[in-house]
């Protein structure tokens, strides 16, 4: 059943990018998709690590991980600049220079065998960050006069995906170290990680899915 899940994760992290290749986006949502296609190809990319080098060659995934940590914060930080252009730009200055020193502190003194723990503790600021970004999304999106539907709108199905996947998740990094000592059951419990990945990833292949069409 783990694996089942692992290959699952791996597998529907790969196909929103695998659907932009086939089929391009409404005309009305070009912005959207330019916006969240660098998360996409950051997902794609790790599901291709994962299957590879960690599955195949057995190669230790903690170096992989934690510049994966980073690498996704970046990718947040571009689809959300994006999709607000030129607001906001306090919020995103100090929020890219607190995560940004955070990312510091924790190369200065990750090892091996405490890295789960630091890429836990770097997990807290994206994971603010991605929830008071969506909370803006949300709040400018409810105050314009006339709301589209949400289900129509592909934003709705990536923010709805990673607010679900970084609620779920951030418990899980920051706690998956100690449920390790203690119990030596972390890799049971980190089912609940790749339960909530595969979540967003399918969110992700619906907003990709119902607003683009055959090219």
């Amino acid at each position: 059943m783990k694996d089942f899940l692992i290959i699952s994760a791996i597998i529907t992290s790969m196909i929103p990018l695998i659907i932009l290749f086939f089929r391009k986006p409404d005309s009305g949502f070009t912005k959207e998709f330019q916006a969240v296609k660098p998360y996409l190809w950051l997902m794609f990319i790790g599901a291709f690590y994962e299957l590879v080098f960690t599955k195949l060659l057995k190669i230790p995934s903690a170096y992989w991980f934690t510049a994966y940590g980073f690498l996704e914060f970046l990718a947040l930080f571009y689809f959300f600049k994006k999709l607000f252009i030129d607001r906001y730009r306090l919020f995103f200055i100090v929020f890219f220079l607190i995560t940004f020193f955070c990312f510091l502190t924790i190369l200065k003194y990750w090892e091996m065998n405490i890295s789960q723990k630091l890429d836990g503790y770097f997990s807290v600021p994206v994971s603010l960050f991605v929830f008071s970004s969506s909370f803006l999304w949300f709040k400018e999106l409810f105050e314009k006069p006339d709301i589209q539907s949400l289900f129509k709108i592909p934003s709705f199905y990536f923010i709805s995906g990673l607010i679900l996947y970084f609620a779920g998740a951030v418990f899980v990094s920051l706690l998956i170290y100690e449920i390790g000592v203690v119990t030596h059951l972390a890799r049971t419990y980190w089912m609940v990680f790749v339960v909530m990945a595969i979540i967003m990833h399918i969110m992700m292949v619906v907003g990709v899915w119902k607003r683009t069409e055959k090219k």
